[in-house]
């Protein structure tokens, strides 16, 4: 759901809104957030075809989508932990269904 229709619900059923509720968009999200939601999207899934599980992302170029995106040497650790808990996320949301 997104914070708009959120608001049209609240406004049909004549409730007000509750910050706790309100759905959180990537617009919400801090700059560095939202660059590596960004550089997670173009990095490659790699698959365990033999069980059908997802393995993760390949990072082997991490270091070259920094410099074509233009990473900071200063933000990079923390761009890269952010990384690493999207993915552990989402192999772990992929795995379990």
């Amino acid at each position: 759901m997104t914070k708009q229709q959120y608001f049209e619900m609240c406004e049909m059923m004549g409730s007000d809104p509750i910050e706790d509720e309100i759905p959180v968009e990537l617009d919400d999200l801090p700059a560095e957030v939202q660059l590596a939601v960004q550089i997670y999207g173009i990095l490659p899934d790699i698959w365990d075809t033999m069980v059908g599980r997802y393995a993760g992302k390949k990072m082997h170029n991490i270091k070259d989508i920094f410099d074509m995106w233009e990473v900071d040497a200063a933000d990079r650790k923390i761009m890269y932990t952010i990384l690493l808990l999207l993915d552990n996320l989402r192999m772990q949301d992929l795995n379990t269904k």
